[in-house]
């Protein structure tokens, strides 16, 4: 009677007052707490279980796909990679920028117009980014306790504005900052590709996310999955000789598909802009039509509409 007068819903009496009746009791309530965000937002980590695994390409065309096939969302996409950033390079075309993350942090402003002074850029109406450090000593400061504080309430706060946000951690470890992100995000998606050092690191982290207790919201990607040198699921999964509770599944697979990326990155553009037909695209199109974000209507016509944000453009089109 006292836990409902207090407005309490999760509660153990004090005779089961066990912990192992504790631990479940705080694996839901801390998941229920972190997804609840206003206005239905869903806030996205992208990882790659290694450097050059294609995270960013593919953290950068779901951001691109999401702005273009839903026009009354609006998304940011936040570039918190530990290495030199390039998203500004395909997201701004600029390729020495003046702010980053590390200004627009610290700035501790939340208005959307002056953070266009500092690190944020408007792709579009509906799309907006954050643009990565820039230089290697910056590393370090995305560590510091003060900075993480910071982070997670600019977040809070851009959850009010933004429908999606994806957050670009780069490679995937178990560092402060990124288990914070790991603990903060709805879903996690985990790039890899289908070569035995790859897998072996996935395993190990991956035992890392069950332990933590982020197993149900972590998505695993196969990027290049059909190149030469990858090795058949059966294979790996014999290899590794993991036990039936242990084993994880590849949700999605993404085809090797260099003739149109490497033109993309050759010219720094997006793939999801200027190849929309391409076998990367339509892998990454699967993916998130298959997790409902939007539904493919071929005789759908409808024009972009002026986004949240469009005070701050050029007017309207």
């Amino acid at each position: 009677m006292l836990c409902g007068k207090l407005g309490i819903e999760t509660y153990i009496p004090i005779n089961e007052f066990k912990v192992e009746n504790l631990k479940p009791i705080i694996l839901k309530t801390r998941k229920s707490l972190i997804n609840k965000n206003k206005f239905n937002n869903k806030i996205i980590s992208f990882c790659g279980i290694s450097g050059g695994i294609g995270t960013t390409t593919i953290a950068m065309n779901v951001a691109n796909m999401l702005s273009n096939n839903m026009f009354d969302k609006n998304i940011l996409y936040i570039d918190l990679s530990s290495t030199k950033a390039i998203s500004n390079l395909f997201l701004e075309q600029n390729p020495v920028p003046e702010k980053t993350i590390i200004d627009l942090i610290n700035s501790g402003e939340y208005d959307i117009a002056k953070n266009l002074e500092n690190g944020l850029v408007e792709v579009r109406e509906n799309f907006y980014a954050v643009t990565g450090i820039q230089k290697q000593i910056d590393k370090e400061l995305l560590e510091k306790d003060t900075f993480i504080g910071k982070l997670l309430d600019y977040i809070k706060h851009m959850s009010e504005h933004f429908n999606y946000i994806l957050i670009d951690i780069g490679t995937a470890d178990a560092s402060h900052l990124k288990t914070t992100i790991y603990d903060l995000v709805n879903e996690i998606w985990l790039v890899t590709e289908m070569t035995l050092p790859h897998i072996s690191k996935l395993k190990t982290f991956y035992n890392l996310l069950k332990r933590a207790g982020l197993k149900e919201k972590t998505s695993f990607l196969i990027n290049r999955y059909d190149s030469e040198c990858a090795i058949s699921i059966d294979d790996i999964l014999s290899i590794l000789n993991m036990e039936e509770d242990d084993k994880f599944f590849f949700d999605f697979k993404i085809k090797n598909d260099y003739k149109t990326l490497g033109r993309a990155w050759n010219y720094c553009e997006l793939a999801s802009e200027v190849s929309r037909d391409s076998v990367f695209v339509k892998s990454l199109e699967h993916i998130l039509t298959t997790k409902q974000f939007y539904t493919i209507d071929e005789e759908q016509s409808t024009q972009p509409s002026k986004g949240l944000f469009s005070f701050l453009g050029k007017g309207d089109k």
